[in-house]
């Protein structure tokens, strides 16, 4: 069955969270706590935030199931979404306040976002059907959409230790532009900024 790239829908809410783990477990559960599935699959299916359906394209197997996702932000919705997202964040019930200060931390990545940038947020792809062509696909729409909002760079963050995923990205075309740190809560990442112009 051939595999589609398509718009987010609510009805993929139940298998987002694996995706959104997937794209860098120990930084996502780092921001959003040790039980972030119920949080993703519920704030997944909203018209508003940086998990909502909205953000994300799906590779869609067999009209339900989604083998891929990628989700990605502009500056203009990072900045029209960023109270938002926390209100979001703090109304859902099992966010706890202790929780916020990650949350808060993990902010730093996405302000150095600016006008003209499409920031892809999580990327990630089921293993069985990797080596496909998926990951490439997503990004091509992603970029396209941007693209047609005005956006003139696709920037992204990868895990410094990911050497797989930075030879993808590599191969797609986008070039390093820095390593840092950041800490989120009591863990710090080692990141690795990637861009390129769209």
């Amino acid at each position: 069955m051939p595999i589609e790239i398509v718009e987010g829908s609510p009805r993929f809410h139940s298998q987002i969270p694996r995706f959104v783990l997937d794209s860098g477990e120990g930084i996502n559960r780092a921001i959003l706590g040790r039980n972030p599935e119920s949080f993703l699959s519920s704030v997944y299916r909203k018209k508003h935030g940086y998990y909502s359906y909205r953000r994300s394209f799906i590779a869609e197997c067999d009209g339900k199931k989604a083998a891929g996702c990628i989700f990605a932000l502009d500056y203009a919705i990072i900045k029209r979404e960023y109270i938002h997202e926390i209100f979001i964040h703090l109304s859902h019930p099992i966010v706890l306040l202790r929780q916020m200060k990650s949350l808060l931390d993990a902010e730093q990545i996405i302000k150095s976002v600016g006008a003209g940038d499409c920031y892809v947020t999580h990327l990630a792809v089921l293993p069985e059907y990797r080596s496909q062509g998926l990951g490439a696909r997503l990004l091509d729409k992603t970029t396209d959409f941007y693209r047609d909002r005005g956006c003139v760079r696709l920037l992204l963050d990868v895990d410094t230790d990911n050497e797989g995923g930075i030879r993808f990205y590599r191969r797609y075309g986008l070039s390093m532009i820095q390593e840092r740190a950041v800490v989120i809560g009591r863990n710090r990442f080692h990141l690795t900024r990637m861009g390129m112009n769209i």
